[in-house]
């Protein structure tokens, strides 16, 4: 989607369109999709015995860590281990010998948010991807880029296009049955491909702490660091609920969901959700005079959404949401051109494969 500018700015932007920054995020984007479809690795007949600290983990959405990745609690690919307790014997995937990592979930979402002329329109692309560490237990590397084509406002010279390229690197911890943590950082990098300043670079993290008070019951304690000029960090304080099969309460920051199975094959089970949000982010961007900047929009959002949970973690997972964006705001570092745009209708669609 194209932006609207006005005549003193168009000129600035115009470049933007088909630089070298835009080629590159497009081809990280198609690389990040296309690589663990076609990794080579040929299939075994011998399964790997599950370590046991690869329990549940909890990967904070926010948008600089996943970019609104699907599911906030997703337990690993079962299909991929055998389980020694249980002794359930899961399908034929890999051996660890000669491999340091597995790729898992990848995952990719398009968000349209409608707007023009003094209002924000944004057209979001996000992809990434799960890797799974054989070597090292625990340890979980998620990689992600995004894109952002931005319409609008008249009023100020945003840049036509936002780029963000995002690298965590998460490790979980069983302490006992109860008790787990997980710390994590990522490293990021924030442009519209015309500033690549140190301004770019951000930093963010994790460390949380988990008790499973009971079977139906699961406490969570930490804090996270955004990294964001608006918000540095915040604490996380949470729990997940599942009073029954058909029913889960997940009051967890960013993404606090209240979930319904409304249907169930065995392989897929199907969800209606309602969810809250707290979106936006911290760009390095340059403006129309040629001066270096940072450019951070907030939002909340509201969500009604759809999704298709899979039994062995793998294969074809769709997800819809329609929803309402509000509290948004526009802030420069400079302070010049600070303004709040209108309430928005959202749409979104992903899936994990």
């Amino acid at each position: 989607m194209s932006r609207a500018v006005s005549p003193s700015v168009s000129a600035n932007r115009l470049r933007q369109t088909g630089g070298w920054h835009h080629s590159f995020a497009i081809l990280v984007w198609g690389a990040l999709v296309v690589a663990p479809m076609s990794t080579g690795v040929a299939q075994d007949e011998e399964t790997w015995v599950r370590p046991a600290s690869a329990a549940n983990f909890y990967e904070p959405q926010n948008e600089p860590f996943f970019e609104d990745a699907p599911d906030n609690y997703q337990t690993l690919p079962q299909d991929v281990f055998r389980d020694e307790e249980t002794e359930v014997v899961a399908e034929p995937f890999i051996k660890p010998e000669g491999h340091w990592v597995i790729p898992v979930a990848p995952r990719v979402q398009l968000s349209v948010t409608p707007g023009d002329g003094d209002d924000l329109g944004m057209v979001d692309i996000d992809t990434g991807l799960t890797l799974l560490s054989l070597r090292i237990p625990g340890l979980i590397i998620s990689p992600n880029v995004g894109v952002h084509f931005l319409n609008g406002p008249q009023r100020t010279d945003l840049p036509g296009q936002l780029y963000d390229v995002s690298f965590a690197i998460n490790y979980r911890r069983t302490i006992n049955e109860r008790w787990s943590y997980m710390v994590g950082a990522t490293p990021s990098f924030y442009t519209d491909g015309d500033n690549t300043s140190s301004d770019m670079f951000r930093m963010m993290g994790l460390a949380l702490v988990f008790w499973e008070c009971t079977d139906y019951l699961q406490l969570s304690f930490g804090a996270i660091y955004l990294d964001r000029e608006d918000i540095a960090a915040l604490p996380a304080v949470g729990l997940v609920y599942k009073p029954s099969d058909e029913a889960r309460l997940e009051l967890m920051f960013p993404r606090p969901r209240i979930l319904r199975r409304i249907a169930d094959d065995g392989e897929r089970s199907h969800w209606i959700y309602l969810a809250g949000e707290l979106g936006g982010g911290s760009w390095a961007i340059e403006r129309s005079n040629g001066q270096d900047d940072i450019f951070t929009y907030g939002a909340l959002r509201m969500l009604l959404g759809y999704e298709v949970q899979r039994a062995s973690k793998r294969g074809f997972a769709p997800r819809v949401e329609l929803g309402w964006v509000f509290n948004r705001s526009v802030e420069y570092k400079s302070g010049v051109g600070d303004y709040d745009p209108g309430s928005a209708a959202l749409i979104r669609v992903g899936a994990t494969f």
